[in-house]
């Protein structure tokens, strides 16, 4: 690679590290803003975990990058920066899968018992159950995934690169 190649890369990765940090910024700002009116106003839980989850994934977003850019521009701190950018990289997947998830599931169960209103049917206790252990079941890949690919990612970088 050429000093020119080399600039430039330098010069697009710092623009995207910016754009990364401003933008993770601002919506860390918004979130907490929310959360405040969230807080003062009707207080549920279930937005609160929300906005607290998506605060996490901007954080876990905006350190992975960080630590990435440390170990990238100087590959003699990659050991323990890798180590943490790995980490980050299992938070922010998996703060991104449950906040989908958690929203996802409470409005299919409203979608659910709006139906059994509609209808005036009676749901039987079996399907109270196997509704509540599909909930656990896919909270507990939306976190065993991103584990599985950030220990995947630490063990290929140290494999492949430098």
């Amino acid at each position: 690679m050429t000093t020119a190649d080399r600039n430039t890369l330098d010069t697009v990765l710092l623009r995207y590290y910016r754009t990364t940090f401003y933008t993770s910024m601002i919506l860390i700002v918004a979130l907490i803003v929310c959360a405040i009116k969230v807080i003062r106003g009707t207080k549920h839980c279930f937005l609160i975990t929300l906005i607290a989850l998506l605060v996490g994934y901007n954080v876990s977003d905006f350190l992975c990058n960080t630590f990435a850019r440390v170990w990238i521009g100087d590959p003699t701190k990659k050991v323990p920066n890798l180590y943490f950018q790995s980490l980050f990289v299992f938070f922010r997947d998996s703060t991104f899968n449950l906040v989908h998830w958690i929203f996802s599931f409470k409005y299919w169960v409203i979608a659910f018992e709006l139906d059994l209103m509609i209808t005036n049917s009676k749901i039987s206790e079996f399907t109270v159950k196997a509704i509540k252990y599909l909930n656990y079941l896919v909270i507990f890949l939306d976190i065993l995934m991103p584990l599985i690919c950030g220990i995947t990612f630490c063990i290929l970088n140290f494999k492949y690169e430098n």
